[in-house]
């Protein structure tokens, strides 16, 4: 081996101990638990300012903003049928 790979050898060493040291250094700690408040900022094409979260512009466009935050029971798949999202199962009754 030539002291001049050798010493490549020993750079790449030393520069992969510190990377590993740097990286070890900047780990994310636990989150806590959430708070309760804050503020849900939303972005739509064509949106204004005046926009409000209860705007009276149709049914459709009421269930789709609240579907972008909240979970449903069931959704529809890419294929048509329906599948659990937050339910796990379910069955038709007779009526």
């Amino acid at each position: 081996m030539s002291k001049r790979s050798s010493l490549m050898d020993r750079r790449a060493l030393f520069s992969s101990a510190a990377a590993a040291a740097l990286l070890a250094a900047t780990g994310v700690s636990a989150a806590g638990a959430p708070k309760s408040g804050g503020r849900l900022r939303i972005a739509l094409s064509g949106g204004t300012r005046q926009d409000t979260w209860a705007k009276g512009d149709g049914l459709f466009m009421q269930v789709a903003r609240q579907g972008m935050v909240f979970d449903t029971l069931t959704e529809v798949a890419a294929n048509g049928t329906l599948r659990g999202e937050l339910a796990i199962g379910w069955t038709a009754s007779p009526d």
